[in-house]
């Protein structure tokens, strides 16, 4: 992303509705959810504003967190659903004939979709992977590049693979203390790629299509909720009507 296009991102700002809790009082299933998800509340995560992928990354670098910063910018950079980062290996990224980053990732199939993917290794990507080695004195060529990425060098779980429960724990702590207000959870770097990207290319009239297939989405609908934009809109949709509603209002108190 050029340093115009980010300006211009930090200037417009994308807006994402701040999540409420929602009494229910119909009488609805308990459902066990490994987010925690509780009764009555909404499970629903967003994308992040820009300001705060700054806060959050910045949280986890001056917490020395340093595989969480690690696993959001792969995420956030890479659109990668939570358990197929996790599942990486060193040769993922690595090729084991050259001991160079790859230029794409070597392919996986998806847990979800059972589909094939392999996306780029951009600058950010092989720049933290740089940063993250230099951190913890890990050595990926090791077991010939087959240890798993996100094996923990340091910390209480010194000697495990970070799991599902570190993440989501740790992201939502970090969003926390930057005082974020609405949802995030590990769905939130991936969706903040789609909903950063179509912000950043406006005049781009095949952006959803990209974007769907980078998200392996089996239509343009399913993107749009995805990323948020269609809860975007339905707001809009509200706010219009309580524009519209409070100038009709307004003229009748003047009669």
């Amino acid at each position: 992303m050029s340093a115009m296009v980010a300006n211009k991102l930090r200037e417009n700002v994308i807006q994402f509705p701040d999540l409420k809790v929602v009494e229910r009082k119909d009488n609805i299933r308990s459902i066990h959810h490994r987010g925690g998800k509780k009764r009555g509340q909404k499970s629903e995560v967003y994308a992040l504003e820009i300001q705060d992928i700054e806060k959050i990354a910045n949280y986890f670098i001056s917490n020395e967190k340093w595989i969480m910063y690690l696993l959001f910018t792969i995420q956030i950079n890479m659109a990668r659903r939570i358990g197929d980062t996790l599942a990486f290996k060193w040769d993922n990224f690595y090729d084991p004939a050259t001991g160079k980053i790859r230029r794409y990732i070597k392919e996986i199939v998806e847990e979800k979709t059972d589909k094939i993917a392999n996306p780029m290794i951009n600058n950010a990507v092989a720049e933290a992977i740089n940063f993250y080695i230099d951190k913890v004195g890990c050595d990926p060529s090791k077991d010939n590049y087959q240890m798993p990425v996100f094996y923990q060098h340091t910390g209480t779980h010194k000697g495990s693979v970070l799991s599902y429960s570190g993440a989501i724990t740790a992201i939502k702590k970090a969003a926390r203390e930057c005082g974020i207000e609405y949802n995030v959870g590990t769905h939130t770097p991936r969706k903040t790629f789609g909903a950063i990207n179509k912000w950043a290319h406006p005049n781009d009239s095949n952006s959803m299509q990209i974007l769907q297939e980078i998200y392996n989405h089996s239509d343009t609908k399913v993107t749009n909720r995805y990323i948020g934009l269609t809860k975007k809109s339905v707001d809009q949709y509200y706010s219009d009507m309580g524009s519209l509603y409070s100038s009709i209002v307004n003229d009748c108190h003047t009669d």
